[in-house]
């Protein structure tokens, strides 16, 4: 795990990101390759979610309003503390 000055409010993600299973994050290399990906199209789009969570990400923000999206997320991060 990478190391994150305790003040700069990166170290708790960076925890929390670390304790998560392997499968539940994109690697470097599927990024670079969407991004690579993305670059080379003449009409990209907006967004291009990278790896299966991400993908659930999106379908669950199309399934939901606002409020109840931000409180999803929120719950989830709470660890974090945000």
């Amino acid at each position: 795990m990478p190391h994150f000055p305790a003040d700069n409010g990166y170290g708790p993600l960076a925890a929390f990101a670390a304790s998560r299973p392997p499968t539940a994050s994109s690697t470097p290399n599927d990024v670079a390759r969407a991004v690579a990906d993305v670059l080379e199209r003449s009409d990209p789009p907006l967004r291009v979610p990278v790896g299966e969570a991400a993908t659930r990400l999106l379908g669950a923000r199309a399934a939901m309003d606002d409020a109840t999206f931000d409180s999803v997320v929120r719950s989830a991060f709470t660890p974090v503390g945000w």
